[in-house]
């Protein structure tokens, strides 16, 4: 039988979430590895599952990150199933990106347009306006992967002409793209 989480092991996974932050940041990947798969056991035992869907997110990004794509696409769909099931959109989107890049990572473009596709059109029913730029700037890339030139400069005009517009003197946008980044892609195309 699942229980609910009480307040001690709520704090726990805070905690464990924090390290495997920090260890991310440090590329200490072993250790990072180690509080994914102690969080899961946590998170799967107690049927928490908002928390689940993100530590299976981070499972997915440290398996496309050492390009281990058999494991991180499962983990990616669970993610993605979690957060469907919560209605968590916030969350689906976040997952869906990391979806994208993993199939961009594997030369997977068409599959990684239909994935930033949705996440755009999710970041756009929101009103989210970083979202949407970095949703352009993954595309422009996939395009320019795969040789459309043309659609991924329209992409990032795209990018930068809302980042200019909706974030006007405001050279580091939430979420941390820097209008650097959506120029230097610009310029790459």
């Amino acid at each position: 039988a699942r229980s609910p989480l009480d307040e001690q092991a709520t704090l726990q996974v805070e905690i464990l979430l924090r390290q495997e932050r920090l260890c991310e940041t440090l590329g200490l990947r072993a250790r990072q590895q180690h509080l994914i798969d102690r969080l899961i056991t946590l998170l799967e035992s107690s049927g928490e599952r908002a928390h689940l869907g993100e530590v299976y997110l981070r499972q997915g990004d440290l398996f496309t990150l050492l390009r281990s794509f058999e494991r991180a696409e499962p983990a990616l769909e669970k993610s993605l199933q979690i957060r469907r099931t919560l209605r968590d959109t916030a969350g689906e989107r976040h997952t869906l990106r990391s979806l994208g890049l993993m199939q961009w990572h594997q030369g997977r473009y068409d599959d990684a347009l239909r994935t930033i596709d949705t996440a755009l059109k999710l970041d756009r029913q929101h009103h989210d306006v970083s979202g949407v730029v970095g949703e352009l700037v993954g595309r422009g890339a996939v395009l320019k992967s795969k040789g459309d030139l043309a659609q991924a400069r329209v992409a990032l005009e795209e990018a930068l002409d809302l980042s200019q517009r909706e974030l006007a003197g405001d050279e580091e946008l939430p979420g941390g793209l820097k209008l650097p980044y959506i120029l230097h892609g610009l310029a790459n195309v």
